[in-house]
């Protein structure tokens, strides 16, 4: 199964729409990572850890947040405001 990813909608720094961006698989090194294209810019941002990989001399990054499926199935996202217990709870699912 891929990895779940959870992100911002829009880039806060150009507001392009990362919702109607594709999702690809591009090689960073020598892996292939899930990156999301924005559609105005066509840069590619690696949906694992936020940071934009193409063009790489952006140097910049966007937030991403830890996903889980719990045993029902329920996806469980460590936003930055939850408390880490809540989401650790869910560490072994």
């Amino acid at each position: 199964m891929p990895p779940l990813c959870v992100t911002i909608q829009k880039l806060h720094y150009s507001g392009g729409p990362l919702e109607q961006g594709d999702i690809e698989d591009f090689m960073v090194g020598r892996n292939r990572v899930p990156c999301v294209k924005c559609p105005w810019h066509n840069w590619r941002i690696n949906l694992l850890d936020g940071k934009v990989v193409s063009p790489n001399h952006v140097g910049r990054s966007i937030e991403t947040y830890p996903v889980k499926l719990d045993k029902d199935g329920r996806i469980i996202i460590g936003f930055k405001d939850l408390h880490p217990k809540v989401f650790t709870e869910f560490e072994g699912i």
